[in-house]
């Protein structure tokens, strides 16, 4: 017996309904009334798909789910009393029908009570492990994170980059046994009776040079005949060591420490070296010639060491002969054995250790500055200081001896910090792939500088004895490239020198090459350098792009230190012409242990940082707890260092806040907010633009992060509006979106501000089903970046530009 229409109606009801209660997260924390509620908010506009098309709401390309219309809210009410009237228990005697539709009734209840479930679950386990302020939140939506080594190295199998902080070989290498390690000569040349040779195609090398390392059998007969089972197969292993074995350094490396097999910087199997030259396009797949005999490297990373040298390693496993108990039949009695077949001796690099590197510049509080930052080799006792020279004239720069009147110096201060100064593993841990020293950490300021003037500087190390005699230090000093920068315009001035509109980049969640399994980051970073320099010859030596602000998930490091050189080495490109303004996301500072007093920079004093109950802030700088952020940024100092600041600058005053920290009323960063609004003076800058990485309001269904979003505007929305801050910027979801205008507690035109998300500059994006909202008035899930326009008092201009072709995706006015 078939079941009935009614029957069918009642059921498709039932599922209608377990559908609209488990998808309707309703985070308007103040319209839980439907009186409430804006009848005339718009309805969301329209979503982008990313191919350069617009789409409405309707686009299957985005799941689309209302939790905020009233008529369906009652309607959800009428079918509860429904639901709860239609399933009253069964008193007659049952059929064979009536018991099929009573099992069919409870498929349909278990599949109703399992979706309306899901938030719930998510939500109490998240719950759980963020009680007690230390546990680690858990999110719904996870990304791909990949760390990808200092030499980029490939999988053999997917030619995914190899993950730095999970990596096998490495993890091998640390517990392996290494034999005829002495047969390679203290000046690095080929002793013991190696019979394999390996070298490079360059007598000495410089960063970001391409090299070659090529090896060969050196022995009677062929090495396919076996050296007692060491050949150099795709199993063999290449790692590369800075410093060269027995060579001086300038680090507090020992000669026994170089020596160390275990002290690599990177190592890949041959298997490996041949997946990662055919990712980079540097061979073909010649199925007659599948083992190459050599190693195309495109570009050789910032070391900062004098020297370096390669080595090859056969690898084998053999029984383990120190155990009396060893079974041939057992692999737990077998050890790896890394025999040495070769090296390379020592490799060496031009000022490797001098010459200065990762050049960034930074404002300050006062526009007659600007501060660079820049790192080299060295150690702490080092008898050498910082030191920028600079002109408005550039020619002054090529014979500044000559020309001291007008070429100005000034001297700075150098840094570091160690595996001691991070919070927990495996930021802690000092071996290849998690923490690496990042040497000497320097920062100069330029002062009296003309306000929006272009000048030319270059910076190196000065020998502390020679300080007195400045006539004297030009031939003593390794010196950067000349670079050149336009002095910041004064708060108050509404164009530029030229007469030109102040304009600048904004974007949040980069990361390098490989980090999401991409190159997304690098693209743009490779478009807003070529904003920058475009800009620059447009105007003639004026600068159209005066800075670029990155809110928060910078490099991604995580713990794999030498990542930091990476994005560093990456974003200089334009970073020595702009300032570069950063504040912290989650993968810069959260974590859940080894804080404090003392520990953490940020003078959180609870060990775990800021760990809310409602909150998802759990350990996603994998220990960092923002030592590297702090200590390799200064920024303004006027508020909190790298964490919370501000600063003016011509007609807009720009706040950088950390929605990692307690901004609750009555905390430090409230406090520190509420005044720093009370002072600005909006006749000399009308606009106050904030940001920071956590958004207030988002549309991507993650209940977690909706819930953040939540206590956000719980705790400083209002002080916000108060205030009538112009626009909220921040990162955190890797999409783009942009709100309706004059957004204050969820009602459009209410008198606050315009709310965009922009972390798209180059992590993994995000792939979640989102929330319809009132308040949302374009989405788009592609990388790019913002560039906001400064037209008057009273005008505002922001751009989305996508990274794949530089076009304009969506643009919004905001006008006074």
């Amino acid at each position: 017996m078939s079941t009935s229409s009614s029957e069918k109606t009642k059921l498709l009801q039932y599922k209608q309904l377990s559908i609209e209660v488990a998808t309707a997260q309703d985070d308007d924390y103040d319209d839980h009334s439907s009186s409430n509620r804006s009848s005339s908010s718009p309805s969301l506009s329209s979503y982008h798909n990313g191919s350069g098309s617009t789409t409405h709401a309707t686009s299957q390309h985005y799941q689309q789910r209302d939790g905020t219309n009233p008529q369906k809210s009652a309607c959800k009410r009428r079918r509860l009393h429904f639901l709860m009237k239609y399933f009253q228990p069964i008193t007659s005697t049952p059929t064979n029908s009536t018991r099929f539709l009573f099992l069919l009734r409870g498929c349909f209840v278990l599949l109703g009570l399992f979706t309306i479930s899901r938030h719930v679950v998510q939500i109490i386990w998240y719950s759980n492990t963020t009680s007690g302020g230390g546990g680690g939140g858990v999110e719904q939506h996870h990304h791909f994170h990949s760390w990808p080594t200092v030499l980029s190295i490939r999988n053999n199998a997917t030619a995914d980059y190899v993950n730095a902080l999970d990596n096998f070989l490495y993890d091998e290498m640390k517990v392996a046994t290494f034999v005829n390690v002495d047969d390679a000569d203290a000046d690095g040349t080929q002793g013991g009776g190696m019979k394999y040779n390996i070298k490079i195609d360059k007598d000495m090398i410089e960063f970001h040079d391409n090299i070659t390392v090529s090896w060969n059998f050196n022995g009677a007969g062929n090495d396919k005949d076996g050296l007692k089972g060491d050949l150099v197969d795709t199993d063999s292993v290449i790692a590369l060591y800075c410093p060269a074995a027995g060579t001086a350094t300038t680090t507090a490396t020992t000669t026994k420490e170089q020596f160390n097999p275990k002290n690599f910087i990177d190592a890949a199997t041959i298997s490996q070296i041949q997946s990662t030259m055919l990712a980079q396009n540097l061979i073909t797949d010649d199925l007659n010639d599948k083992i190459k005999k050599y190693w195309k490297i495109p570009s050789f990373p910032v070391i900062k060491e004098d020297t370096c040298e390669f080595r090859l390693w056969s690898r084998r496993h053999t029984m383990d002969t120190t155990n009396a108990n060893a079974n041939a039949n057992d692999g737990n009695s077998h050890i790896m054995v890394y025999n040495l077949l070769a090296t390379t001796g020592p490799i060496h690099i031009k000022n490797g250790s001098t010459i200065p590197t990762t050049i960034h510049l930074a404002l300050t509080t006062n526009n007659h500055e600007m501060l660079v930052h820049f790192s080299t080799g060295g150690n702490e006792n080092v008898n050498q200081i910082p030191m920028v020279v600079y002109s408005a004239i550039k020619e002054d720069l090529d014979n500044h001896n000559n020309n001291m009147t007008s070429c100005q110096f000034n001297f700075g201060s150098t840094t570091t910090y160690h595996a001691s100064d991070m919070c927990h593993s495996p930021a802690n841990l000092q071996e290849p792939g998690k923490f690496s020293s990042p040497h000497l950490l320097h920062s100069v300021t330029m002062v009296n500088l003309e306000a929006d003037v272009r000048y030319y500087y270059k910076v190196g190390l000065l020998d502390r004895s020679q300080a007195k005699n400045m006539l004297d230090f030009e031939n003593d000093i390794v010196w950067s490239d000349v670079y050149s920068f336009q002095s910041a315009m004064p708060a108050g001035v509404d164009q530029t020198r030229d007469g030109k509109p102040l304009t600048f980049l904004v974007y949040a969640d980069q990361g390098v090459s490989g980090y999401g399994n991409g190159d997304d980051g690098d693209r743009v970073a490779t478009y807003t350098q070529r904003e920058v320099e475009d800009r620059e010859e447009e105007e003639e030596g004026g600068a159209g792009i005066r800075m670029v602000h990155h809110f928060g998930d910078l490099s991604y490091a995580q713990g794999a230190s030498h990542m930091w050189d990476i994005w560093l080495d990456m974003v200089s490109r334009f970073a020595t012409s702009v300032p570069l303004m950063v504040g912290v996301g989650n993968h810069e500072y959260d974590h859940v242990t080894g804080g404090g007093i003392g520990k953490d920079p940020s003078g959180v004093i609870t060990p775990g940082g800021y760990n809310p109950k409602w909150g998802n802030y759990g350990s996603d700088s994998n220990g960092e707890c923002g030592v590297p952020t702090s200590i390799r940024f200064i920024m303004p100092a006027n508020g909190n260092g790298v964490y919370w600041y501000s600063y003016d600058y011509g007609l807009v005053h720009t706040i950088m806040l950390s929605t990692e920290h307690d901004i609750s009323p009555g905390s430090e960063q409230f406090l520190w907010l509420e005044m720093d609004l009370s002072a600005v003076n909006r006749t000399l800058t009308p606009w106050v633009i904030l940001e920071t990485h956590r958004p207030m309001y988002m549309i991507e269904d993650i209940a977690p992060n909706t819930q953040v979003g939540i206590h956000l505007r719980q705790n400083f929305e209002e002080l916000l509006h108060r205030y009538n801050v112009d626009l909220y910027l921040a990162g955190h979801y890797h999409a783009y979106f942009r709100s309706c205008p004059g957004l204050y507690k969820s009602r459009c035109k209410n008198g606050g501000m315009t709310h965009i998300t922009i972390g798209t500059a180059g992590a993994e994006l995000d792939s979640v089903p989102l929330l319809r909202k009132p308040w949302s008035a374009f989405f788009s899930a592609e990388w790019g970046y913002g560039r906001i326009t400064v037209a008057n008092a009273t005008a505002l201009l922001f751009e989305f530009v996508s990274d794949q072709d530089g076009s304009t995706k969506d643009s919004t006015w905001l006008l006074k």
